[in-house]
């Protein structure tokens, strides 16, 4: 999974495809976890790499925004899993 380009906040689809631009974002990545919680309607990304730098930050998208979230968690990783299990956000 990859978090969206810093150009662009991603797209949706309903009747036909729109793109959203949210007012915060992501830096680019690759290789980041991510799950949505499709009760609550959000999307988190986890980690990735930039590169040459591993990233360690926890991003969620939810009310037509991403929020970057300031919460005490694993270090740094790239190519880590993410679930919902219907109450929270697993990452291994």
């Amino acid at each position: 999974l990859s978090a969206p380009d810093p150009r662009h906040g991603g797209w949706q689809q309903r009747a036909a495809w729109s793109e959203l631009r949210p007012p915060h974002r992501p830096p680019p990545r690759r290789d980041a976890a991510g799950a949505a919680d499709l009760t609550g309607r959000r999307v988190a990304v986890f980690g990735g790499s930039t590169g040459p730098t591993t990233l360690g930050d926890l991003w969620l998208f939810e009310r037509d925004d991403w929020r970057l979230v300031d919460a005490a968690g694993p270090g740094p990783r790239s190519g880590a899993g993410m679930i919902h299990d219907g109450a929270r956000f697993l990452l291994f």
